[in-house]
Parts: structure tokens; sequence; C-alpha cells
């Protein structure tokens, strides 16, 4: 400062020595003399006080700027998230220098991240629409403009990398599905119609793998393999459906392995020439229509007796009976046969039930007829063991099949609203009249025996008991039946011959005055031997009706039931005989005579 005042008066000396040389030479007066000094004066403290002024101006912008920049440098490092610079000069034009460099720095780190983070968002947005994930808020998306820190960016990358894997995984798991969809649709020969479809059609990188989107996917697939099912059910059945033209045909067996051999897959080319080869044969079948007719009346004719049609419901279809023979008539036959077929697919274990039981009273019903023939007893092979044990079997099983079949049958009316019918009977009713008639017929055999068993008894009553042998159906196996005709004679040859015995039968001439008695006993005395004969009889256990065996029908048992019978006879007839005797040897000894 002192240099400076020191150069400033030398250079005012300087000045005022020129100004005093230059108005002695003008010749100045004092007053004008003094004025020019005052102006002088006046001249110098103005530019001296503009400098001033200047230079103070120049001090306080400076300042002002340094604050600002250290604001701006506070501001910018709190938004950044960095800690604030520190500056070590003194001079404030060099902070400021300072100052301005920082700001120019935190400023293009700020840009850089304000960059990152733009790219972040506008790829989390792509990632999103992607995945079919909601956008955030409007207020979410400003804040996070506004927030640059590189904590966010890394939250922001962090989610971004894991929406990426969930992208990755999700192309992954789509991949196979999508693949699978466009071969189906190859396989099939189809086009992509609904939007949907059209979508998936632009390829996997354009499709939107939202969990929506991947279960529609999914679902695409399962209704395309479903349709590729069916399309192989069809072409199977069209296949079969070939085989059996061919038959009717008559088609070499060469062409027919060659032409499976070729077309054994499912393909579009396989499709098409079993489709052409159907055709192909339909137009021979047009021109060979009346065999073709007679031949699904004869397979119409297989498939009523398997569903026991009577005669009334097969001439329900007329078409049967026509003579034309038109591809008209050929379609109803067809239509026809597959309906029957139908309805016995339909309830096949019923006819197999009505079948079986069928089967099991034609069987029972042989058995029957047989039972007449004495042959039989002879029972060579054990044939009557096994007709014994399948009549056991028989009765034991026929209960509860025909208990299945009735609730089977009613199941089946109640669904199709109709009776359940064979030969044109409703079977349930069938079933109940031929019980209902076993019911009666085994009632009225019953009291037959218990009428002739009366007419016996009073047959005895009048002409006397006379031991019989009953009227056998045929003669049980003895042991003699098994030796050689040699052996049957010498045993016949060791065994004296016997005569039999009879028993005295009374008559009506027997002591005729003791008749009247002998009448008048005779009731009392055939009660009470009928009842001491009849009584050991009833001590059987008696049979129930889920084990009761038809006993007559029965070869082996009717035999011994005979036996018993006739000992129960030949019980009454001894202790009526030798009631009789007693009576006439008591009249006689007494003299007792009856008027």
């Amino acid at each position: 400062m002192s240099r400076l005042q020191s150069d400033a008066a030398d250079c005012v000396r300087d000045g005022l020595q020129r100004l005093a040389a230059v108005w002695d030479e003008l010749g100045l007066v004092a007053e004008e003399r003094r004025a020019r000094e005052q102006e002088v004066l006046q001249h110098i403290e103005r530019l001296v006080g503009t400098m001033a002024t200047q230079e103070e101006n120049t001090l306080k912008a400076l300042q002002e700027s340094v604050a600002s920049l250290s604001t701006t440098v506070v501001e910018l490092s709190r938004e950044l998230e960095t800690a604030v610079p520190k500056t070590s000069t003194k001079n404030i034009v060099e902070l400021e220098e300072s100052l301005l460099e920082t700001v120019d720095q935190l400023k293009k780190e700020r840009e850089a991240r304000l960059e990152s983070l733009v790219e972040l968002e506008s790829r989390m947005e792509i990632l999103q629409a992607s995945l079919m994930i909601s956008n955030p808020s409007s207020s979410e998306s400003a804040h996070t403009v506004c927030n640059i820190s590189l904590s966010r960016i890394s939250q922001l990358q962090s989610q971004i990398n894991e929406y990426e894997r969930e992208l990755h995984d999700r192309k992954i798991a789509a991949k196979e599905t999508f693949d699978a969809v466009l071969r189906l649709w190859d396989e099939l020969d189809q086009t992509p119609a609904t939007p949907f479809e059209k979508e998936v059609a632009k390829g996997l990188d354009r499709f939107t793998l939202s969990p929506s989107n991947i279960l529609a996917l999914q679902r695409l697939k399962e209704q395309l393999e479903q349709t590729k099912v069916q399309k192989k059910a069809e072409l199977d059945s069209l296949r079969q459906r070939i085989q059996a033209l061919w038959a009717r045909l008559e088609i070499s067996t060469v062409e027919q392995r060659s032409f499976l051999a070729q077309f054994s897959d499912y393909s579009k080319a396989t499709r098409k020439a079993v489709q052409a080869e159907w055709e192909r044969l339909q137009r021979l079948r047009s021109k060979n229509i009346r065999r073709f007719v007679e031949a699904s009346r004869d397979e119409l004719a297989k498939w009523w007796s398997k569903c026991h049609f009577g005669d009334a419901q097969r001439q329900m279809f007329a078409a049967a009976y026509a003579d034309e023979y038109t591809e008209e008539v050929l379609a109803e036959h067809e239509a026809e046969v597959a309906r029957i077929q139908g309805i016995y697919e339909g309830a096949s274990d019923l006819f197999a039930l009505v079948e079986k039981r069928e089967s099991i009273v034609k069987r029972l019903s042989e058995l029957e007829r047989q039972s007449s023939d004495s042959d039989r007893l002879n029972n060579r092979g054990g044939k009557l063991l096994l007709e014994e044990k399948f009549r056991k079997t028989a009765l034991k099983d026929l209960p509860k099949i025909e208990r299945d079949i009735i609730e089977l049958a009613a199941t089946w009316e109640r669904i199709h609203g109709t009776d359940f019918t064979v030969n044109d009977e409703r079977y349930i009713d069938m079933l109940t009249n031929q019980k209902e008639e076993e019911r009666m017929a085994k009632e009225r055999e019953k009291a037959e025996k218990q009428r002739q068993k009366q007419e016996q008894l009073i047959e005895e009553l009048h002409f006397g008991s006379v031991p019989r042998t009953p009227k056998r159906r045929g003669t049980l196996p003895t042991a003699d039946a098994a030796k050689t005709p040699k052996a049957r004679k010498a045993s016949a040859a060791s065994v004296a011959p016997q005569s039999a015995t009879k028993r005295p039968a009374v008559t009506p001439g027997h002591t005729g005055a003791a008749a009247p008695a002998a009448a008048a006993a005779a009731h009392f005395a055939i009660s009470s031997a009928k009842k001491q004969a009849v009584a050991p009889m009833a001590v059987r256990a008696p049979l129930t009706e889920a084990n009761r065996l038809d006993l007559d029908d029965h070869p082996v048992l009717e035999l011994s039931e005979m036996m018993a019978e006739k000992s129960c006879v030949d019980n009454v007839d001894g202790t009526f005989s030798a009631f009789l005797n007693g009576i006439s040897d008591k009249a006689r000894s007494s003299n007792i005579h009856f008027h």
C-alpha cells in the first residue's frame, strides 16, 4: 500500500509539474490557476473513488459467487450422496476457481448418473412389459428420477438383474411348451386362428411371458394334444373301417399289408393317404351295395341276438325287411348296427349276467329232464358228483345273480326311461313271474304228495297193508357194480337164495263176525300208528329257504327219502296187523259176535 501511495504521489507530482509549466506559459492568473487546480483535485478524487468502487463490487461479486458455489457443492454432494470436498486456499479468487472446478465435476457425475438411471428405467420398463408386471405409480417415478444416489442405482440394477433371471427362467420353461405348440400345429396341419394364437406364432422373443400368457400357452398345448389324440383315434377308427371294407370287398391280403406298412404312423401324409383310400373304397362299395346291405343285416342280426331282441323289437326296424339296396338303406343299417352295438356296450355287465343266469337255468332244466333216466345212477366217472356240485353252486349263486340283474335293470330303466326287455318281455317281470310259478308248482306238488299219501292210507284201511317197495327212478350202485362178471357170478353162487316173507294181510273175509269191530278199530289204530311212525321223521332239523333243495328232483336224496317213507309205512302196517289179530283172537276166545 505504501508503494502504491508513493508511486501515486510521484505520478501526481509529475502531472502537477507539467500542468504548472503549461499554466505558466498560458499566463493564467491566480484565480484561474486555483480553479484549474481545484478541478484537477476533483478529477483525481473521482478517479480514485470510481476505481475503489469497482474493486469493492468485484470483491462482493466474488464473495457472492463463492457462497453460491459452496451451496451448490453441498447440494450436489448431498444429491450424489458424497462427502463435501474441502478447500485449503485463502484467496477468494482461488477459492472461487476451486469451487467452480468442484461444481463442474459434481455436475458431470450427476449427469452420468442421470443417464445411467434413465437407461436402467428404460430397461426396467421393457422387462416389466415382458413379464407383465405393473409399472410404478407417477409419484414413485418422480421420486425415482430425483433420487440419483448410488444406492438407488444399485437397487435398480439388482431389480433389473432379478427380472432378467425371471425372464430367462420363464423362457426356458416356456420354450418346450412353445416348441410343442408349433410342432402340434404342423402335425395337425392347423393355422393360428385366435389373437392369442397369432401372438404365439410371432415367436418366443416377441411373446409376452406373463404368468397368464404362460398358463394360456400350456392350455393351448393341452388342447392341441387332445386334438391329436382325437385325430389318432379317428385315424385308427378309419383304418378299422377300411379293413372291414377290405374284407367285404375281398381286397388281396398283400395289398392290405403293403398299405398298412407304408402308412402306419399319424403324419399328415398318412392321414391324406388313409382318407383317399377310404374314399376309393366308398366308391367300390357303391358298386357292391347289395352285398354290403346283406352283410350289414347279418351283423345287425348278430347284435340283436346279443341284446336278446324279440321279433317285435326287430320288426320295428323296417329297413331290415325291405327289398331296396341303396346308399340310404345301407346308411340306415350301419346306423342301426352302431345303435344296437352302443346299447350292448352300455349294458354289457347286465347282458353278461342275463346270459349267465339263462345258462344256469338251462343247465338245471337239463338235469331235471335227465333225473328220470335210471342209467345216470350208475355214477360212472363221477358224473353224479359233478351234477350235485353244479346244482349246489347254481342254487347258491342264482339268487345273487338275479338280485344283481334286477338292480342293474332298474338302474338301466331309470336312465333310459324304458323297460329292459329280453325277447319282447320285461325281464324284471319275467323273473318275478318265474319265481311265482316255481312257488306255486312246489305247493301243487306238495299238495299232490299229501293227497297220494292220504289215498294210500285209505286204501290200506279198506284192503289191508301190503309191504311195498317204492317205485324207484334208478338203483343205487352196489359193491357188486364194481366187480367183473366172473366176480359177480362167484359172489352170487356163494350166497344162499332167500325167500321174501309176506306179512299177513287182513281181508274183508277175515272173521266175518269181527269185521265191524275191525273196521271200527281201524280208525283208532291207523291214527295212533301214524302218529308213532311219523314222529321220528319230524325230529329232523328244518331246512331254510336259502339252502332248501327239491328233494323229489334230486335222485340220491329222493331215494333216501323214499326208503324212510317205506320204513314208516311198514311200521304202520305191522302195528295195524297185530292190532287186528289181537282183536280177532279175543273175539274167538270170548265168543263175541258183532251185528
